[in-house]
């Protein structure tokens, strides 16, 4: 009786272990026909086929079908906008057009039934449509882009120039709007001493995440402060430059 019951353990665990080895190698084929090695020839082949594409992508940018590919970067901005804004009391609402100067990365919404933009090699200028007689100092915005410098180094600059000019500093600050950065004002009037006609001068200092940097200079007299001050600052909130 003995002998038969070691013989019957034997037996349950040589099928035992045949279960074992029949399901391990189960699993194995499993995962060989799930998880199959790559060839090193077909990893290779992987590679140089993604090292084209990137040379491929890379060249294709130079060509025309490339350079459309980043046109449209330019074409997501709309061709007018509606621009509300308050005057000496007073809501009035107007329709600014795109103007989009590809050379020096930036676009600004322009009031086009009282203002021009006028493109320059360095920098541009918005005037008024319908020039001001000889009797009315001048009144522009301008638009540059700084290279080589820091936003600090141009705020310190500005300063600089309009000490030596003996303007009176009014307003020296960190701003979020019209656009996010610095503003500095000045007036070439003392304190007590300004006419309707004292030149004012106002400053933005702004940079974009990939440190595009652009300084704007407001010209205006006094008395147009509440007008052409306001109407610049209002089309200023359009600006926005553009990293491609």
């Amino acid at each position: 009786m003995n002998k038969e019951k070691v013989n019957m353990e034997k037996f349950l665990k040589k099928k035992t272990d045949d279960a074992e080895e029949l399901k391990e190698a189960t699993w194995a084929g499993i995962e060989k026909e799930l998880f199959p090695k790559p060839k090193k020839q077909v990893l290779w082949v992987k590679a140089a086929s993604i090292a084209a594409a990137i040379f491929i992508l890379g060249l294709s940018l130079t060509t025309h079908k490339g350079q459309a590919l980043i046109q449209n970067i330019w074409d997501l901005f709309e061709e007018e906008k509606t621009v509300q804004f308050e005057l000496e009391g007073q809501r009035e609402i107007n329709y600014a057009k795109l103007n989009a100067n590809q050379e020096l990365d930036y676009v600004i919404y322009v009031d086009e039934s009282r203002y021009r933009l006028e493109e320059g090699e360095q920098s541009d200028r918005i005037v008024p449509e319908m020039e001001l007689g000889p009797q009315y100092p001048e009144v522009s915005m301008e638009i540059e882009p700084v290279t080589g410098s820091t936003a600090d180094q141009e705020v310190e600059r500005i300063r600089q120039s309009l000490t030596d000019r003996e303007f009176r500093i009014i307003e020296d600050a960190e701003i979020v709007k019209p656009v996010d950065g610095s503003i500095v004002i000045a007036s070439e009037a003392e304190a007590g001493e300004q006419q309707w006609d004292s030149v004012m001068e106002k400053y933005y200092v702004t940079e974009s995440d990939n440190q595009a940097l652009f300084v704007i200079k407001q010209k205006y007299f006094l008395e147009a402060e509440e007008g052409h001050g306001v109407r610049f600052d209002t089309m200023l909130e359009s600006f926005e430059i553009v990293d491609e």
